[in-house]
């Protein structure tokens, strides 16, 4: 039995690749990403401005523009709280808050037209449980600041060995 389930793991893994002869493949272990911080720079020179646990590594949130923005719910289905991060990449400046006065601070600061990304996860969106309400009010907030939300998404893959 132990050699069957043992089977079934090793083929859902990916380790069961036929080589010449017969014989079973062996698969190299993935190449990890380093693990990056919040204020880090990637090897292109990209503000690292959020991470979130993926079991395994810290998932990096790196900016591809100038500005960047996560909406995350910092509570729960029941008990919601929105919790706005904003990147910056010439001023390298990283706000994460759960005031809307802040977030709108920081958004003032920002020439009129800059383009924002918006950042997700995988699986999961980081602002599941948020009503319609408050995520309106976080996108409201970035065009009453006279920003241009972009309609594309940055996903960022958290899952086990980088999905």
């Amino acid at each position: 039995m132990r050699a069957v389930v043992l089977g079934v793991v090793l083929a859902a893994a990916g380790c069961n690749k036929p080589r010449p002869g017969g014989s079973m493949a062996i698969v190299p272990a993935a190449v990890r990403e380093p693990d990056y911080h919040p204020g880090d720079l990637d090897a292109a020179g990209k503000l690292v401005f959020w991470t979130v646990d993926a079991f395994d590594h810290q998932a990096p949130f790196i900016l591809r523009g100038e500005c960047g923005v996560v909406l995350a719910n910092a509570g729960n289905e029941t008990h919601p709280r929105p919790r706005f991060i904003f990147a910056r990449q010439s001023t390298r400046e990283i706000v994460d808050t759960e005031d809307p006065a802040v977030f709108r601070a920081v958004l003032a600061k920002v020439p009129a037209g800059t383009a924002v990304l918006r950042y997700e996860t995988c699986s999961v969106p980081r602002c599941f449980g948020l009503s319609e309400g408050q995520v309106g009010d976080f996108t409201q907030a970035i065009t009453d600041a006279g920003l241009a939300l972009e309609s594309e998404v940055e996903t960022v893959c958290y899952c086990p060995d980088h999905g």
